[in-house]
């Protein structure tokens, strides 16, 4: 056999191994997109309280395929968080991407609050009357589900022109 007929069984071997294996790689790397795109989805969901239809989006693979809906308990919860905000600067209500219902960058923006909720709960806790304290996740209890921890608590959002 000639050297030259050598490398190029040599040469089919290897883009014959390595075809596949590329074309494996990149559909897994699709497939693992896909999951984490469908993820930021369910989290803005889950935080949100929306109505998620995913079913085309697995198939297409299109972004545009997954649609998140309001419901009433998104609209509640967007009420109370933009209250919240007006009284309580340190916590930022996303008013532009709620107005183009961008979802996941509105559950983003509820996560990033988290920190600053919790701030502005201990905030409110040091005037508990009872010395008990508060939870620090009060204001997140309760602009997530209209939660309201006790009766200092209610008082604090009825005062604040909240509830």
């Amino acid at each position: 056999m000639t050297p030259n007929k050598k490398f190029i069984i040599l040469l089919v071997l290897i883009v014959g191994i390595a075809t596949p294996i590329f074309l494996y790689l990149n559909y897994k790397e699709a497939e693992e997109q896909k999951a984490e795109v469908l993820e930021n989805y369910k989290k803005a969901e889950h935080i949100l309280h929306l109505e998620l239809q995913d079913s085309h989006y697995l198939d297409s693979g299109d972004e545009r395929d997954i649609q998140l809906s309001r419901t009433t308990n998104t609209d509640e919860l967007l009420e109370r968080w933009e209250a919240v905000s007006n009284v309580y600067p340190l916590i930022t209500f996303p008013s532009k991407d709620v107005e183009k219902e961008d979802w996941v960058k509105v559950s983003e923006a509820y996560i990033n609050n988290t920190q600053d909720m919790i701030s502005v709960s201990e905030e409110i806790a040091e005037g508990e009357p009872n010395g008990n304290g508060l939870d620090p996740f009060i204001l997140d209890d309760y602009i997530h589900s209209g939660y309201q921890y006790n009766e200092y608590f209610k008082i604090v959002l009825e005062d604040k022109g909240i509830e």
